[in-house]
């Protein structure tokens, strides 16, 4: 008795690109998926786009705050330390001389706190409805840097070496990020 024998066909061309098909298909919509369900980029570890986070108002300090750098790094180098509010405000240097920015921008109770190569100049609001901004000024050999942070709620503390840790937010100009949209 012969064994019982079984033609095994190869699989049909059709069958195979209607599987392959399928295979891309789910790729590409699963993709389509994950792509659409990504995080917002204008929050990101800490870093937050300006427009994406702060007022009219809260923008105009932001945008002082970047402009009184310059100011700070040259009046320590003029004077060998860290100036001190009263002496920005003396130079005239927004925002620590409120008199300078819009009357909305105005209230922010502004302090510092320096060591040998940075300074942090922190500005609050005694009654916690502003936002809180940080301005964290390092001067290495090559130049000043600085950092601007926020905070709501205007009664923040100044932050420590850590300003993420203690709730405060890295405000960063994205690429494209020109300004308030309509």
């Amino acid at each position: 008795m012969e064994p019982a024998s079984r033609d095994v066909r190869p699989p049909s061309a059709t069958r195979e690109a209607l599987g392959v098909g399928a295979a891309v298909a789910a790729v590409i919509l699963l993709g389509g998926v994950r792509i659409a369900t990504l995080p917002d980029l204008g929050s990101v570890g800490g870093r937050t786009a300006v427009t994406a986070a702060l007022t009219a108002n809260d923008q105009v300090v932001y945008q002082s705050l970047l402009v009184a750098v310059d100011s700070v790094a040259s009046l320590r180098k003029k004077t060998g330390r860290w100036p001190d509010v009263p002496a920005l405000a003396g130079e005239e240097v927004p925002p620590f001389a409120p008199a300078l920015l819009p009357t909305a921008a105005r209230g922010l109770v502004w302090s510092v706190s320096a060591n040998g190569t940075a300074a942090d100049y922190a500005g609050v609001d005694p009654s916690g409805r502003r936002t809180a901004f940080l301005l964290r000024v390092k001067v290495p050999e090559k130049g000043a840097s600085a950092e601007v942070w926020f905070r709501r709620g205007g009664t923040a503390s100044a932050a420590g070496a850590y300003p993420v840790r203690e709730g405060w937010f890295e405000l960063v100009a994205l690429d494209g990020d020109t300004g308030p949209r309509p």
